[in-house]
């Protein structure tokens, strides 16, 4: 059970594979400091509950008894299983679920995607002096372009990004294909993580310069992040996305992300990733050895 005024902001769906076969990385903000988050966070909902329509059940579709667990609207304890496939003696790392206090003076932000979630995103990573590291499930489409923009820009800044293995579905897999021998030639190490321990490497986050951590319910991809604004107007920023139909939309998807400004919080995180591109199986991407599609 949450805490009163708390909200989780993960990779995670609801969904068996998400907690016993899949990477995902995520945090429950609470407490009285995160109060202010998680009101924006429940406009947020709010709002889109508002504008949402009632879901339709094909009764036919479903025996009596799916059915019966489909529409029953009581609470249920949730018990998470333990994973099938990853666990310390096969040499796959098991993350630790950790209880982290921010100090005072930490910085917490956080971005209902799209909206302005692309400017506060190219604006923290190019903040970045030293290093950029990315664990995430997928990089694709115009969004590859603004981790080529950065190294363009900071010749000097080592950008490392490890990804997913596999991507479910098949024009993702083709778009992230796509990018990574576009950002590998510009000098960004891009490696997969192992299938020995992982379905998928689900999870989003972005480590800058060691000390700084976002993460994300959204991949670096344009209908997450949204795209930058053009002479139109159409692009990234609040109401600048019609309604489907009408000129200038876009594929755009709802996304929490959040930023912390904590070097312990940031090195947690870190400590994954370093575990996860050190696994055994875990190899560097090339044209030989691309994303795999599907299951």
């Amino acid at each position: 059970m949450l805490p009163t005024a708390a909200a989780a902001v993960s990779s995670v769906n609801w969904s068996p594979t998400s907690v016993t076969k899949n990477r995902e990385a995520g945090a429950v903000l609470s407490g009285s400091a995160a109060a202010s988050a998680v009101a924006f966070m429940a406009a947020v909902f709010a709002s889109d509950w508002a504008l949402a329509t009632s879901l339709t059940v094909n009764s036919s579709a479903f025996t009596a008894a799916s059915l019966a667990t489909i529409t029953d609207t009581s609470s249920i304890e949730l018990t998470i299983p333990a994973s099938p496939n990853v666990d310390s003696s096969s040499g796959c790392y098991v993350t630790p679920s950790l209880p982290l206090a921010l100090p005072a003076g930490a910085s917490v932000t956080v971005a209902a995607n799209p909206d302005n979630a692309y400017d506060e995103l190219t604006s923290r990573l190019s903040s970045a002096t030293s290093t950029v590291e990315i664990y995430i499930y997928q990089v694709t489409g115009s969004t590859c372009d603004v981790l080529l923009d950065l190294v363009a820009a900071k010749p000097a800044l080592n950008v490392s990004l490890l990804v997913s293995p596999r991507v479910y579905g098949e024009c993702d897999c083709e778009a992230a294909n796509a990018c990574y021998p576009r950002l590998a030639a510009a000098g960004i190490r891009v490696r997969k993580t192992s299938t020995q321990c992982l379905s998928y490497a689900h999870e989003k986050f972005w480590i800058v310069d060691g000390v700084r951590l976002g993460w994300s319910t959204g991949n670096l991809s344009p209908s997450d992040f949204g795209v930058p604004l053009n002479p139109s107007g159409v692009g990234a920023g609040a109401d600048a996305y019609p309604p489907f139909g009408e000129p200038g939309w876009a594929k755009t998807n709802r996304d929490f992300t959040v930023w912390v400004d904590d070097a312990i919080t940031a090195a947690t995180y870190r400590k994954v990733m370093l575990a996860d591109w050190s696994a055994d199986g875990s190899i560097d991407w090339s044209p030989y050895s691309q994303v795999r599609c599907g299951f």
